[in-house]
């Protein structure tokens, strides 16, 4: 994918973990946002939302060895730079992505004159004569307003005062023209005026370089005020982003209403408390996979809104949202109109249709990126072993993205199967079933029966919600002495053992054929096949409900066919 032509930097699921003696943490939790051509994006946010490690990891500058990117791309110009060599990266950094740090006090270095560092920044780059770099250097001291400049410059940085300081880490920013400025809280530790001298000059400099700024803060005024487009940051994770009149109009989100609610007004009663956000941002040991606003938001979230993760979705043209049910009042935008809750059955529904596809499509994306070193396995020995290199990758990835689950957790046993062991979660009504360790269910390879890769148990849940309408999720990975298992929730059904005919009935329903050995069947017109259609892999339910359990959903290649016999 390349950047598109109105889009200077493209975010894509950006995910950053740090290294810890608790175990690798995942800070940034599938990010995604574009940044306009010669336009401000605000991301705004209570401290330790992630709004600096995402900044961070634009400029690949976390602390090493312990902050890694795990996932998504960065596209800069057409370049991802997550993937880009640390010596060509560093010719990026600094001259087409610029940052001004949150304290210029700790910035800058306390033991070089003003001079010799902005004379670095020039020289990293570029070959200049030093006459070349003292002009350059007290032009951009000029542009940023700092009096007598050729006096600065031989002046350390203790001999400024705080809104000086900042001013140097703009020229030090800009001096080398960046078409993408990154500006960290560059008004925190400094009084209100001075503030709205650096936010001016910021603009200003924008205008006349023509440069894209993204601008951290957690003043919702300074958004208002200097930003086109906002990103609204909550634990790691983005739950709304919108054009900054449509966000402080229209928000949607319970969090950013609750930071909009917080600002003191003009027409607020005298001497009344300011309203506030209960409790604190969760620790990032603390996060949650589901919505991780619930325990501040005073509303109910059931076991289920707290271990599924809201989808993104666009609630009207341009302002997305991450959709849990519970924090968000306001219903999808749709061109009929109706008076539907937007907590309804099929509001919820759709909700967990997203999030069990983002789910099984994490865990595919993790394993593309290792792929198969020998290309594609064919014997059983080879599928054995690139069966276990593919749960020790997802393991990995559990463990950083959270999912890591305890195997003790999951309550009393209630049926052990073929691929599951099978659990019954009572709190969210669900069946919640654990791979045999070491194994993943089952499959068929050219046409044959094997024990599934974990990338083939994934695609084939994708493809039995896609067929079924159903929301089966990957919850997480659990590892015991005995191997490494995955975790599924399922809806737990009530009702009864259907007859032939009934299965029959419903599958020709869906356009499918039985095939000659009378329990598989197939649809050439959508190229699948559904293997196991027998009587104990479907439950009639008391309502008339039809419902397959552990049915296999696959394509309908040539080897398939020949298996079965069409």
């Amino acid at each position: 994918m390349s950047t598109s032509a109105s889009s200077i930097l493209e975010v894509r699921d950006l995910v950053t973990a740090f290294d810890t003696d608790a175990g690798r943490m995942t800070a940034v939790d599938g990010v995604s946002f574009d940044v306009p051509r010669g336009k401000t994006l605000g991301i705004v946010g209570e401290s330790g939302c992630g709004k600096s490690v995402t900044a961070f990891s634009i400029t690949r500058l976390l602390p090493q060895p312990h902050g890694q990117i795990l996932g998504g791309s960065l596209r800069f110009e057409g370049r991802d730079l997550v993937g880009l060599p640390l010596e060509e990266m560093q010719k990026v950094r600094g001259r087409e992505i610029s940052m001004i740090f949150q304290e210029p006090m700790t910035a800058l270095n306390p033991v070089q004159t003003v001079g010799r560092q902005l004379a670095e920044a020039i020289l990293l780059h570029e070959n200049c004569s030093k006459a070349g770099v003292l002009a350059r250097s007290i032009d951009m001291m000029k542009k940023v307003r700092i009096p007598a400049p050729e006096q600065r410059l031989n002046e350390y940085p203790h001999q400024l005062s705080g809104g000086m300081r900042q001013r140097v880490m703009i020229a030090m920013a800009l001096i080398n023209k960046p078409k993408l400025l990154i500006a960290d809280e560059p008004t925190t530790a400094l009084d209100v005026t001075v503030q709205a001298q650096i936010l001016e000059l910021i603009s200003d400099l924008q205008k006349e370089m023509g440069m894209s700024v993204i601008l951290i803060t957690h003043d919702l005024g300074v958004i208002a005020e200097v930003c086109d487009e906002v990103v609204v940051m909550y634990a790691g994770r983005i739950v709304e982003k919108a054009g900054v009149f449509d966000l402080f109009a229209h928000p949607r989100h319970a969090y950013t209403r609750g930071l909009l609610e917080s600002i003191p007004r003009l027409d607020s009663t005298p001497k009344t408390l300011l309203k506030a956000i209960p409790g604190n941002v969760p620790g990032i040991t603390d996060f949650k996979p589901g919505c991780r606003f619930a325990e501040r938001s005073g509303r109910e979230h059931t076991s289920v809104h707290l271990t599924t993760r809201p989808p993104v979705t666009e609630i009207a043209p341009g302002h997305f949202v991450e959709n849990c049910p519970v924090c968000v009042e306001t219903k999808v935008a749709s061109t009929q109109k109706s008076d539907q809750n937007p907590t309804s059955h099929e509001s919820i529904h759709q909700s967990l249709q997203e999030a069990a596809r983002d789910s099984w499509q994490a865990a595919l994306a993790e394993l593309g990126r290792s792929p198969v070193p020998d290309g594609a396995t064919q014997s059983r020995a080879s599928r054995r072993a690139e069966r276990q290199r593919q749960l020790e990758l997802l393991h990995q990835w559990a463990a950083a993205a959270g999912r890591l689950m305890d195997s003790g957790s999951f309550g009393e046993l209630q049926d052990e199967a073929s691929e599951h062991r099978v659990f019954y979660d009572a709190e969210s009504g669900c069946a919640i079933k654990l791979t045999h360790p070491g194994r993943c269910g089952n499959a068929f390879p050219q046409g044959g029966f094997d024990a599934a890769l974990p990338e083939e148990y994934c695609r084939r849940w994708l493809a039995y919600n896609d067929l079924f309408g159903d929301h089966v999720q990957l919850l997480g990975v659990t590892k015991t002495v005995e191997g490494i298992s995955l975790v599924i929730r399922q809806r737990w059904i009530e009702g009864d053992r259907p007859d032939k005919d009934t299965i029959h009935a419903f599958m020709d329903g869906l356009g499918f054929t039985q095939a000659p050995n009378l329990r598989d069947y197939y649809c050439e017109g959508e190229n699948l096949a559904v293997l196991d259609g027998h009587e104990d892999n479907f439950i009639l339910a008391a309502d008339g409900e039809l419902v397959p359990i552990d049915v296999h959903v696959l394509p309908l290649d040539a080897d398939l066919k020949r298996a079965l016999c069409l």
